[in-house]
């Protein structure tokens, strides 16, 4: 049985932070390891992880003495899984107990599939369901160029991110890079490198937040920067930079240059104008 580890970069999760916990211990999958790294929570998170990494050894938890962003801590749990597949985890997200399992028995039937990913649920703060949430960025049995088109054009809200990944792909394409967009630019990535299995199932619930949608608390927390127009910009046009150069030197013709420079550099326009627009707007 394959061994998974399971990273939870967590900061200030006290009020979902025990039911996201339990989500993942209670998963009929058993071999897997729960990386918790606290961002110095000035909340009762640190203090809850600590009790349930006191009486499960599966858990393995570390805090942070002082806060950084959580794109680095993102990167650490990474760095300490010792599985042969890796998934992260928010602290306010849950999973069907079922998800683990699943997801890996999907990467087993195939060593070109590198991440398996499920249909999902919007939940409010009482778990109420809000709505389904499905990217068909299933890949499995197409070409690089095919992969790659599939994801950049139906790649919506990036919570595959959240799937089970082939740990030594993963690291291949790792770090978690500090900019806008690290999700979709991973992704991006990994699809020039192998395929990804979608389980037509909602079996992982997304929790909104109140502040979902904020743009200055979205860079706040993931890049630790105080946001104004002229730098969002900015910022935008590194995605598409980053975006297109992570997929670019998987190219293997000039053929396959040709069109990547295409998607990446002209249809990313089309596709993002309205994060584009939203930046603008920004004060």
């Amino acid at each position: 049985m394959k061994f998974v580890s399971v990273g939870m970069p967590v900061y200030n999760e006290e009020q979902f932070i025990e039911e996201t916990i339990l989500s993942i211990l209670n998963q009929d999958y058993k071999n897997f390891e729960l990386i918790i790294s606290d961002n110095a929570s000035t909340d009762k998170t640190k203090q809850i992880c600590l009790n349930y990494s006191e009486n499960d050894s599966r858990i393995r938890f570390y805090s942070r003495e002082t806060t950084t962003d959580s794109t680095t801590n993102f990167n650490y749990v990474a760095s300490l899984a010792k599985g042969d597949f890796f998934m992260w985890a928010s602290g306010h997200d849950t999973r069907d107990p079922t998800f683990i399992s699943r997801c890996v028995a999907a990467l087993e039937q195939s060593n070109s599939i590198v991440l398996c990913y499920s249909d999902a649920v919007w939940i409010d703060k009482n778990g109420k369901n809000i709505g389904f949430e499905k990217s068909d960025i299933d890949t499995v049995g197409m070409s690089k160029i095919e992969r790659i088109k599939k994801v950049f054009w139906n790649l919506g809200y990036a919570y595959p991110i959240y799937g089970i990944f082939r740990k030594e792909t993963l690291n291949a394409v790792l770090p978690y890079q500090k900019i806008l967009g690290p999700d979709v630019v991973l992704l991006s990535e990994l699809s020039a490198i192998g395929e990804f299995a979608r389980l037509h199932e909602p079996l992982f619930n997304i929790r909104k937040l109140s502040d979902y949608g904020d743009w200055h608390i979205y860079f706040q927390k993931s890049m630790n920067i105080n946001l104004n127009r002229k730098k969002a910009i900015g910022l935008f046009f590194q995605f598409i930079v980053k975006n297109y150069r992570a997929v670019i030197k998987h190219a293997q013709s000039p053929g396959e240059k040709l069109i990547i420079k295409k998607i990446f550099l002209v249809d990313s326009f089309i596709k993002y104008h309205w994060m584009l627009s939203g930046l603008i707007r920004l004060r």
